[in-house]
């Protein structure tokens, strides 16, 4: 029943605003930073087009260390002094967004504004990639294409289709083999306009690829993390040369599927994967530096075991673990939305109701953001008592301590010996996570 009133809630709160839905992260970035930069608007263009390039460059610096969201929330800035929406409702972040009272502008008058623009969507392809907005990284990239045939557009939509084609065209039955074919004529594209090494090599992969596929048939859920493999020491989708695809650009420019979780996880409420926001998302909050280390701490720890798993056969387990990787990053994205709540601005409020609680008093709303500031207050606490470089690097050196006692001891394998062993590695790495996990997610 909840979920029946949550869904028509939705519905009530999108049938107004369809057609800003549709558009993609960076667009609606030109709405949230409207007022920000009213002033900076009014400039001349030498003065605009300064003023976008300091905050591209920051978004460079962030980039640098890593900070792939703060990052894009730069580039996004960056790209709103030319690219943004006017809202004739003044008191629209209280009323609510209305498709009607929408004008989208576009100050696209000077071939520099273009050049900028074009830098900037690049870079953000590549953040969207890192963030796992893969549908937002291809529009950045169409952006680009419609403007220009670009090889670094066309090369990074091929990374997309390639690495993550699952989430990035569910809605196509035959996504897989599509994508593959897609990605292989955008890498055509692309060494055509440059005649680069490493888009040579992916596109030999990716043909050879295409092939095995053609051979077998491959369900979507086996290639759901496949992603994020790229981190494995012997990873067995196309690698893309690191020069060529986590270049940002500058002036210088070189280039859900369930699985039963055993009891031990069940008691750890995993609940949280079926979270409905009850607050609008702002983008232009900032991600946390602490959500971002923990995207950085399941790749690296998940796929640590997900190797092991493969390299000892144990193929059944290495898919319920890839399974399971895939849940925690999709956990890890509704976390970043949470991070980015607005408390002024309640999305559903039925369940709140049944409690007698009313979201838009803005005592209620001032509560729930002391609770999260709290949250997160505690949170910072507890990752500076854990030690994070010190005990990520403790738990690598007992995966890698792991594989070699199975290479020694192989023919116990077959006895079962070593998969406590393997589990309680597993218990760990999950305990930890599952705490940090606790303190971002509230009902």
């Amino acid at each position: 029943m909840f979920q029946q009133a949550v869904a028509i809630k939705s519905h009530e709160m999108h049938s107004k605003r369809k057609v800003f839905e549709k558009q993609p992260l960076f667009i609606k970035a030109g709405l949230y930073y409207l007022n920000e930069y009213l002033e900076q608007r009014k400039l001349d263009i030498e003065q605009r087009l300064d003023f976008a390039n300091e905050l591209k460059d920051k978004g460079n610096s962030l980039f640098q260390q890593g900070k792939f969201g703060n990052a894009s929330h730069e580039y996004e800035k960056s790209l709103s002094i030319f690219l943004y929406i006017e809202n004739k409702n003044p008191n629209w972040k209280n009323e609510g967004i209305l498709d009607d009272d929408l004008t989208y502008k576009d100050d696209n008058f000077d071939q520099r504004i273009v050049d900028l623009r074009i830098k900037l969507l690049l870079n953000l392809a590549i953040c969207y990639i890192k963030e796992k907005q893969f549908k937002d990284a291809i529009a950045a990239c169409d952006y680009v294409l419609n403007v220009q045939d670009n090889a670094k557009a066309y090369y990074r939509r091929a990374k997309v289709l390639v690495f993550c084609k699952a989430q990035a065209r569910l809605d196509d039955i035959n996504a897989e083999e599509s994508d593959y074919k897609l990605a292989i004529q955008d890498l055509e594209k692309a060494l055509s306009i440059d005649d680069d090494e490493a888009i040579r090599k992916d596109l030999t992969k990716a043909k050879l690829e295409l092939k095995k596929m053609m051979r077998s048939s491959i369900e979507i859920s086996q290639n759901v993390m496949k992603n994020i493999e790229k981190t494995s020491p012997k990873p067995q989708e196309i690698q893309p040369t690191e020069k060529q695809s986590e270049q940002v650009e500058d002036d210088s420019s070189s280039e859900e599927d369930e699985y039963e979780y055993s009891e031990d996880w069940k008691k750890y409420s995993f609940n949280t994967l079926s979270y409905e926001p009850s607050f609008e998302e702002d983008t232009s909050i900032q991600i946390p530096e602490e959500i971002n280390e923990l995207g950085k701490f399941i790749e690296s720890r998940g796929v640590q075991i997900l190797h092991l798993y493969e390299t000892q056969g144990k193929n059944e387990e290495a898919e319920k673990h890839r399974q399971f990787l895939a849940q925690l990053m999709s956990t890890k994205m509704k976390i970043e939305r949470i991070s980015r709540s607005n408390f002024t601005k309640p999305i559903v409020n039925e369940k709140a109701a049944q409690f007698g609680i009313d979201l838009s008093d803005s005592s209620v709303q001032e509560e729930f953001k002391q609770l999260f500031l709290q949250n997160m207050k505690d949170l910072r606490k507890w990752l500076k008592e854990q030690n994070w470089k010190m005990r990520k690097s403790k738990i690598i050196k007992k995966v890698d301590k792991l594989a070699q006692k199975e290479k020694e001891v192989k023919l116990e394998e077959e006895t079962g010996t070593n998969s406590k062993y393997d589990w309680l590695v597993l218990g760990i790495c999950a305990f930890i996570l599952l705490v940090s996990l606790y303190y971002y997610i509230f009902d």
